[in-house]
């Protein structure tokens, strides 16, 4: 093997090291997003609910004035 081939396996190994080390970081945020994301199910789904009966009562209130 030559030495440009050598640094240029050098710099292959690093630069998957830096990409293994990033993705690891993602995969991290994305649990702790998925947590969070189930621990405010519930007051997600309740907010859901109310805006959509807030959205049904502003609809008919603009269905009544227009008519």
């Amino acid at each position: 093997m030559s030495k440009a081939h050598i640094e240029q396996r050098a710099e292959y190994i690093e630069a998957s090291k830096l990409f293994a080390e990033s993705n690891a970081r993602q995969t991290a945020v994305i649990e702790n997003m998925t947590v969070q994301i189930d621990k405010h199910r519930e007051t997600v789904a309740v907010a859901f609910i109310l805006c959509g009966i807030g959205w049904g009562i502003a609809i008919t209130m603009i269905a009544q004035v227009l008519s």
